[in-house]
């Protein structure tokens, strides 16, 4: 009922305070994107165009803030390894 009332209103379910951007939080937003849109509970499960969909929900979000993260290839991941 409160779902059905809030989606009916138009609204969305936007966090309303302020919490910092983490890994895992990320992680957890695109779990949960992949249950919402491919009723799938494990990133592994997805198929790569599911991944590369998910990865454009939120490119577009950051990008409308002016933060584009470009989508991590095998290069860009082992400058990251020989980094840390």
């Amino acid at each position: 009922m409160f779902a059905d009332a809030m989606s009916a209103a138009g609204i969305d379910k936007r966090i309303v305070i302020e919490v910092p951007w983490t890994f895992e939080g990320v992680r957890e937003l695109a779990k949960e994107l992949s249950k919402q849109m491919y009723g799938k509970y494990s990133l592994a499960d997805l198929e790569p165009n599911e991944v590369d969909f998910i990865y454009d929900v939120l490119n577009n979000y950051s990008s409308s803030r002016g933060i584009h993260i470009p989508f991590p290839n095998q290069e860009s991941l082992q400058n990251e390894i020989t980094t840390v």
